[in-house]
Order: structure tokens, then sequence, then C-alpha cells
């Protein structure tokens, strides 16, 4: 059985291959949008729908998907719908601690069954000044990222304290996945 990761996102790839293994890349068709969720169960569900949107066009095997989720004081922030968007959010995270909710999904479609992780990291931001917020905004960087930023860029320097797993803010935890792939190697080592 192949192994799919559903994620247009140039990092979980990156991520994904440092555990070497083959893996396709394959676009999911489920279309984010707010919902009344929790943020750990909205993580949880968009990574399995992820998951779901594809796993019809490919039958006996692994999909693979991840949704990282920001939340600060009871509020998701998702992904800015503009530039704008993306100040405000910056602007609510300066000095603030918030929470990385990062969920991952691993759908069996021969079988049906789904394994599902969920990674919470805090992550703490010094406070930023409006042109700092301004400037990246600038970059575009902000625009495709969840709480208006990535840690693995321009954002680094605006971090204070990372309580957690950093692969996870980046958007991919590997841990839990290389737990699931032993456990696949060794189902395949006893047919």
């Amino acid at each position: 059985m192949k192994l799919i990761l559903a994620s247009t996102s140039p990092r979980r790839k990156q991520l994904l291959q440092q555990l070497d293994i083959t893996f396709e890349i394959v676009a999911p068709l489920f279309e984010e949008c707010s919902t009344n969720l929790s943020p750990s169960e909205e993580s949880l569900s968009f990574a399995r729908n992820k998951a779901l949107s594809v796993a019809a066009q490919h039958p006996s095997s692994w999909i693979l998907a991840s949704d990282t989720l920001v939340a600060i004081q009871g509020q998701k922030l998702g992904k800015p719908q503009n530039e704008a968007d993306a100040i405000q959010m910056l602007q609510q995270l300066s000095g603030q601690s918030h929470t990385i909710f990062t969920a991952v999904a691993l759908l069996n479609t021969a079988t049906k069954l789904c394994q599902e992780h969920l990674e919470t990291v805090k992550v703490t931001f010094r406070t930023l000044t409006d042109l700092e917020i301004t400037n990246y905004v600038a970059t575009g960087e902000p625009m495709d990222k969840a709480g208006a930023y990535a840690i693995q860029g321009g954002a680094q320097d605006f971090v204070t304290s990372i309580d957690g797993d950093l692969n996870a803010v980046i958007g991919l935890p590997l841990e839990p996945i290389k737990h699931w792939l032993k456990i696949i190697s060794a189902k395949n080592d006893d047919t």
C-alpha cells in the first residue's frame, strides 16, 4: 500500500521527507470553514476530512493528512483572509501566549480505519511594533498560515518561548507518524 500526503503545504512535505520514506502528494478536496467545534475538535475534524476527501481516488492506500489551528483567549485564528486580517491577528498575538493545535490523521482506505493524534504547543510572542507587523505582512509569508505567521520563517524572531514540539507548530508532528509507520511496517512484515 502506498502512502499519500493529503496536503499542498511545502512545509509538511519537507517534514515528512525527514523520515526518509516514499510518499505521493495529493491536494485534499476538503474546504475548510469555521465551525462551532473547540479548536482541538475542529483541527481533528479537518485532518480527518482532508484524508477522507482523497480516499475514493486512492484505494488500498494510507492517506496522511494534517491541520493546524491557532487559538488565543478562546478565539480560533485560521488563515488570514487578507492583509488587514493578518495584521489584526499578529497584533492579537503580540506580547501574548497562544496555543497551536495540530492534528494528524492516517486513514487506511482498504479498511476505512483512521488513526488520529492531536499535538498542542504553547507559543509566546514578544511585544511587536506596528512597523514589524506591517513589514512582515508585506512579505506575503503570513497569508497562507494559521495565525498569520510561519515560525520557521520571518516570525521566528517574534517568539520568546515554545512549550512543545516545534514540528507541530510548523504543521506536522513527526513522532506519532513514526509510531504509525513502525506498526504498518511490522504488519507488512507479518504478511
